[in-house]
Parts: C-alpha cells; structure tokens; sequence
C-alpha cells in the first residue's frame, strides 16, 4: 500500500512578538506595568483609549526596532509610519491598535539557524505596535464572566514576521532560539517568556511535493514556549495530513494550542489584510531616520553569538556542546579566548578540548555555586593559575577530586595553585606501598565487599575505590587505587 503522506510537505512562517524593554508605554506616559502588578493600575486616559486624547511616540521604542533590524542584516526604512488596524474585540480599548503596515521599521533581514545542515531563515519585516489588554475568563456552573486588565494595553511590542521557509519544528524551535538569544543580547527584551515578553504564533500550510502552489494556511496561536512551538507544529502537520488523505480540504483559520491536551482547536475563520482596513494613524506623523542615527545604533552593537560561533569553528577544533556553551555567554566566550591565547604562547601545552571541559564542566559548576556573575569571572579565576592548576593535574601532582577543590579555593583566595595545594594538603599519593598500605586497609575494614567481589559482582570494587579516596582524604588517585586494589585481591 502506498503511503500518501509522502506526497506532502510543510511550509512554515513564524510571527514573533517581542515585548521591548522600555520604561514607558507605546504612546503614553505610562510606566510599563511590573508582572503580577495589581490590575489596572499603571493606566491613563491614552492607554485606556478615552475619545479626544492623543498619542505621543516612543522614541527608545523606535531605536530597539531598528537595532534588533540592524542586528538581523534588515534594511532599516528611512520613512515609516503607524497605521490603524481595525478590528473588534474587547482587548482593544479604543477600538483599533496602532500598527504598521505598509512602512515597516525594518525590510528582510534573516537569522542563521545552526541545525545540520546550516540554514538562513529570511525574514519578511519587523514592525513596532503596542500591544492589547488582558482578557481573563472564568466559568462557573451557573454562570460565565470575562475580567479585563488593561495594565498591559499600550506596551511596546515588537512584531518579526518571517518568509514561509521553515520546513519543520525542529527548524522553528532552532529559529526561535536563535532570535530570542539575539534579542536578550542586545539588550531590547528581557525575554522572560513566563512574563509574555516572547510570543510566537505559527502558520502552517501542506502543500504537494516540488509543487509552487502554496496550501491552506492555517494559524496556531496561544503558545507560550518553545516546546509549545515544537509540539504544536508537529501536530498541525499531522491533522493537516489526516485531512488531505481522507479527501477533505484545509479551511483557512486561526487555531489556539491547549497545552495540556497536546492538540490545536478552531476558534475563528482567518482575517486577510484588507479585514483589517488598515488606513494611516491620522494622530501621529511621519518618522524620518537619518544616517547619524543608524551609525550611532550600529555602533551600540554587541557580538553576537552566530558571529562567535563562526570564529571558535573558524579557528579551534572543538565538539557542538562545548562550542554551543562557550558561545552562550559573552564574557564566558572572552575568557576562553583570553586563555586560549595563554596556552598557546608557550608556557603551556594542554589540548584545547581539554582546556575547553574544564571551563565548560569545572569551572562552570564553580562559578554557579557560588554564584559569581559571569561578567566578574577573570575577578575570582586568574586564567594562569587554571593552565597550572590543569597542567599540574594532567602532570598527576594532583588528582581531579583534589584539582576541584582547589579550583574553588581558587575564586575565594589570591594564593597561587601550588600553594594552595601545598596548604589544603592535597598532594597525589605518589609512593606505591603508601597507596598499597591504604588499600589493604580498606579491603581489610570492607570484608561485605570483599565478598561481594569475590562472589562475582565486580561493581564492588568501586565501593572499595571509594573507601580508599575516603582514607587516603582525596590524595589517592582512583584509578592507581582499583589498579592497587586489584592486584590485592587477586592475590588473596
């Protein structure tokens, strides 16, 4: 029997709302409320859409919406405007929502997604609006109401519309991720997708394999994280697929995600553009961008993490985890390259993958224990003294346990590693009859064990290797010590 399925391929675009990180609303004076603030108490007559009040435009609203566009490769337009987009529904205090339209802020641009193989997800347009109240509903037995906070009307929001050119969910949560690192790295949202500041609504259509006519659209709304994204598109698809093969056809609308039941639901038929009656916000006017402003922007911009996945890829033999840690953090990113540079000078001789495990596995766990910010590293860990420290370790004056403790003294102390090793009495049992005398001890106090292994059940041993550590107060080095142990007991 033919599968059907096989005839069929997904064309996905993303819509992406982005609450900017702005003091003010959009176009009032207010302050932008505090999640979990009491509701409707960072209102205005503006905000709250009263009849005869005007607005006023954001300026830093503006700058962030054209430094997300610079930062995503976009052409910034040098004339935009608002529109008004018509639509009625009780989240909408005035009646409509100031948009944009036909003069976006940003044109194109795209995001590069580190999937295997690497793509570039192009992007249509971002644009500024403000965003909706809150629309609370309970049900009851006897009765049904609908609460509105209006706390949230008015807040900047920032809309990134891509191209139908994602092809799968994996595709979609590797997009979002991307932008959503992008933004919170340049400092344009706090990204908090709790807190609503990272909204995404997905449209999904099926068409025919190698064929340019687009199916039914259909757009999933009311997902709040990424795992959301992921198995709501995956859904999607397959009811999308369902409905093809038993011959029915897509009906173009909008679905909600329920998170609980893992499936989408109808809630009303799709609006095109012209349902919206956009027309030109006659209350605000024209913004014109000049060249010095852009420059200024531009020059605001931080490296990004594509920009150092490229260069560690570029010039370092390391695997995807580490690459992907290192890259997650700017500072942590500085210091591995400030190190690297170190070690590669000469003094040093340790394997750059090496170097790489202990910052990505020891020094992380460190520095997060004790909750050092990452921005104050090279402060508490001199990068020196971490190439002595894992040199002396990978040289075996040290073992890893007693390298570890060290590590964390290290942040709490000036004292080099030496001495510290020196001082914490740390120094790797190097005599062999030392370590054999520890170990016949052990074997000696842990006969249960003893007969655990000689009965066959050879993970005993590592019990007997833990003892051993225990004895010898970290100084012995775990393997010397089973290789010990061993030999002791093949000889009884």
């Amino acid at each position: 029997m033919v599968d059907l399925k096989i005839k069929y391929e997904p064309v996905i675009g993303l819509e992406v709302h982005v609450q900017l990180d702005t003091l003010s609303k959009m176009f009032c004076h207010c302050s932008v409320a505090p999640f979990e603030s009491e509701p409707n108490t960072y209102v205005c007559n503006v905000c709250m859409g009263y009849p005869g009040t005007l607005p006023l435009i954001n300026e830093a609203a503006i700058n962030m919406v054209i430094k997300s566009g610079l930062a995503l490769g976009g052409k910034i337009n040098k004339k935009t405007r608002f529109d008004r987009k018509n639509y009625h529904y009780p989240d909408l205090m005035k009646g409509y929502q100031i948009s944009q339209f036909k003069y976006p802020i940003v044109v194109g641009g795209e995001v590069e997604i580190f999937t295997n193989p690497e793509k570039k997800i192009l992007l249509n347009r971002i644009h500024l609006e403000e965003d909706t109240a809150k629309l609370t509903h309970i049900t009851g037995s006897n009765n049904s109401s609908t609460l509105i906070d209006i706390n949230r009307s008015g807040t900047p929001l920032m809309e990134v519309v891509t191209e139908p050119v994602i092809s799968n969910a994996h595709e979609a949560r590797s997009y979002l991720l991307e932008l959503h690192s992008i933004f919170t790295e340049i400092g344009v949202t706090k990204g908090n997708l709790e807190q609503g500041h990272f909204r995404c609504d997905a449209n999904i259509s099926l068409k025919l394999k190698n064929s340019p006519k687009l199916g039914e659209k259909v757009e999933v709304k009311n997902m709040n994280s990424f795992r959301s994204v992921f198995r709501a598109i995956n859904y999607e698809i397959k009811r999308q697929e369902d409905v093809l093969i038993s011959g029915d056809r897509i009906v173009q609308e909008t679905r909600g995600w329920n998170e609980s039941k893992g499936s989408t639901f109808s809630q009303r038929s799709k609006e095109s553009a012209h349902d919206y009656r956009y027309f030109p916000d006659p209350d605000l006017p024209n913004i014109y961008i000049n060249e010095d402003l852009l420059n200024e922007i531009r020059l605001s911009l931080p490296e990004l993490r594509k920009d150092r996945i490229k260069y560690i890829n570029a010039n370092y033999n390391l695997n995807d985890q580490s690459v992907n840690i290192l890259c997650s953090n700017l500072h942590l990113y500085n210091f591995f390259i400030n190190i690297s540079k170190i070690n590669e000078s000469g003094k040093f001789d340790i394997q750059i993958q090496d170097l790489s495990n202990w910052i990505t596995e020891e020094m992380i766990k460190v520095i997060d224990s004790k909750e050092i910010p990452y921005k104050k590293i090279t402060d508490y860990i001199n990068p020196r003294y971490l190439l002595r420290l894992i040199s002396m370790t990978n040289e075996g004056i040290v073992n890893r346990n007693g390298s570890r403790e060290i590590l964390a003294s290290l942040c709490e102390s000036k004292l080099s590693p030496e001495e510290l090793l020196e001082s914490m009495g740390l120094t790797k049992i190097s005599d062999s009859r030392e370590l054999d005398k520890i170990c016949e001890k052990a074997i000696i106090v842990n006969q249960s064990a003893v007969d655990d292994y000689k009965s066959g059940k050879e993970t005993a041993i590592r019990f007997l290797v833990g003892q051993v550590m225990k004895l010898s107060k970290g100084k012995a080095d775990p393997v010397q010590a089973e290789s010990s142990l061993l030999k002791i007991l093949n000889l009884k």
